[in-house]
């Protein structure tokens, strides 16, 4: 029993410290990004970006329904068709994502008006498709930490 509890320990160390260093290398890409962006683009520009990707982030971070966490016990339960419940958990949250995507995009116009950017609103419009993508990435990379 103690050899078990180790173990999980072990395995939950292990995946804060993945977490921990993924969160870092994308804040240490970003972060470089930002500041030179902000000096070439301008403030107006930089604006428009921070806020697309605010919205972008939080859509991607929404639709995943927090399979992130509790995909290891979906994975676990499905035993033998763990392929078919990754499937599953990939359709749906590509499915999410694109309807997430398609409702911004119709709303684009409208929410570069309410923050007074008129111009953004075809950027915005093609900008938010990147929320499946986000999704994708993160469901895939969460499911190769399973074992």
């Amino acid at each position: 029993m103690d050899s078990a509890k180790h173990q999980d320990r072990r395995y939950i160390t292990r995946g804060s410290w993945i977490y921990l260093s993924g969160l870092i290398l994308r804040l240490g890409a970003r972060v470089p990004l930002l500041l030179i962006a902000g000096r070439l683009y301008g403030a107006s520009l930089y604006g428009e970006y921070i806020l697309a990707a605010a919205i972008v982030e939080t859509a991607a971070a929404t639709a995943t329904l927090g399979f992130k966490r509790t995909l290891f016990g979906v994975l676990h339960e499905a035993g033998d068709l763990t392929g078919a419940a990754m499937r599953h958990v990939l359709i749906i949250g590509l499915a999410i994502g694109c309807s997430f995507s398609a409702v911004l995009s119709a709303a684009a116009p409208w929410i570069a008006d309410l923050f007074g950017m008129a111009g953004a609103g075809p950027k915005y419009a093609a900008f938010f498709w990147v929320v499946p993508m986000i999704v994708l990435a993160d469901l895939f990379g969460t499911a190769t930490l399973f074992k």
